[in-house]
């Protein structure tokens, strides 16, 4: 044994004999980076019989569209996007000058109209509206007017739309040694903390998949060994409303500005009146630039479990919810905003076995006589999208100015 006289201090203690500190746990990067798979969570989840999830839209009939192409203050055919939306007899407003039009006849996207009816009469003081049609531009029907005596008005009607979800299985699995699972570590027991690593990672999966995601219906076949030749594969939100939504529902602005926000949320919240931003740190960053969030009468706080803004602007309100899976990791392509009305998205789970779950562990001995415990996070999902144009996105930013 050692000798030694006077005051012992640290030096003196054998090696290995001082307990070491460690915080009770082990710090996550990123382990909270799935707000879009929150938030669906916190709203009415629903299940499906089969791996395709089928569901009906349907729209009241239109009463807008828009001019195809220029048209003069003396014109009395007029090219539109949808003629279909328009029949003999409607009365037809130009949002731009106020000028109201009679459809004379349709067809195809064209109409025949006797232009600024208002100007029929005689009325002292009625100052002429006609003018130039711009391209694009709005029209509204505002309604129908007929003679005595008229035949049965036009019937206009809409079919529903069919549309398709394939539920996707993501699958994180995680495993160690038994004699792993039995040591006495610092930190965490190392099985709990797998647990809850592989959680996060299989989390952070079903946030791309509910974004980017884009639909394959899978052969129904059994896996057959070797090879995983056609599985099932889900749509997201940038696919839904990229496949369906009106072309005003989506822009493409590299250097966005507050008046191109501003208008592009005008236009969204034609169909909806509340939406989730999945919000991108550079639109954040110019929300503040720009001094929007400053008008803010709630600036802050928690809902959906996690720090959100909140913005009542003229036509709704917005709740921002900052998203860091909405970019180009390359960093060249831009980042996306996508707006939702969430009441129109439900997170759907196949049958009872479909919500996320952590299979037991398997405990087994390896061919070379190693024993190992195996588990799994396992998920049978899909989101349920409908009414295209109460959603919308900017994509491509890259940069932001006044």
């Amino acid at each position: 044994m050692a000798i030694s006289q006077g005051v012992r201090a640290q030096a003196d203690l054998s090696t290995n004999r001082e307990k070491l500190s460690f915080a009770a746990d082990i710090a996550l990067l990123d382990a909270e980076s799935s707000p879009f798979t929150t938030i669906l969570n916190k709203f009415p989840r629903k299940t499906a019989g089969s791996r395709t999830h089928r569901f009906l839209d349907d729209v009241v009939f239109p009463e807008t569209d828009q001019i195809d192409g220029e048209q003069t203050a003396a014109d009395t055919t007029i090219l539109v996007d949808n003629g279909g939306r328009f029949a003999k007899c409607d009365l037809v407003r130009v949002n731009s000058s106020g000028e109201v039009m009679l459809v004379l006849s349709v067809s195809v996207n064209t109409l025949t109209v006797d232009r600024d009816y208002g100007e029929q009469d005689t009325t002292p003081g009625y100052t002429a509206r006609a003018d130039t049609l711009p391209d694009n531009g709005y029209l509204t029907i505002i309604g129908n007017t007929f003679e005595q005596g008229h035949t049965i008005a036009p019937i206009k009607n809409t079919v529903e739309v069919e549309r398709y979800q394939h539920l996707q299985q993501q699958r994180t699995s995680f495993g160690i040694s038994e004699t792993v699972a039995a040591s006495e570590l610092y930190g965490e027991q190392e099985w709990p903390y797998e647990m809850r690593k592989k959680r996060t990672e299989h989390h952070r999966k079903l946030e791309y998949q509910h974004i980017w995601g884009l639909p394959v219906q899978g052969d129904k076949g059994l896996y057959d060994g070797t090879n995983n030749t056609n599985p099932n594969a889900a749509f997201g939100v940038d696919f839904f409303i990229g496949e369906y939504a009106s072309a005003d529902k989506k822009t493409t602005q590299a250097d966005i500005t507050q008046s191109e926000f501003l208008d592009h949320l005008e236009s969204t919240f034609e169909h909806s009146h509340k939406l989730v931003c999945l919000c991108p740190r550079l639109l954040g960053t110019a929300l503040d630039f720009w001094g929007i969030s400053k008008l803010n009468t709630f600036v802050g706080g928690e809902k959906f479990g996690m720090k959100i803004r909140h913005w009542d602007s003229n036509d709704g309100e917005v709740i921002f919810v900052t998203e860091r899976l909405v970019k180009d990791p390359a960093g060249t392509d831009g980042v996306s905003a996508l707006f939702l009305n969430m009441g129109s998205v439900a997170l759907t789970y196949y049958s009872n076995i479909g919500a996320t779950k952590m299979r037991e562990p398997i405990r087994y001995v390896n061919s070379d006589g190693a024993t190992l415990m195996k588990a799994e996070w396992d998920t049978i999902s899909g989101i349920e999208m409908r009414k295209p144009d109460e959603h919308s996105r900017i994509d491509g930013m890259i940069s932001y100015s006044l």
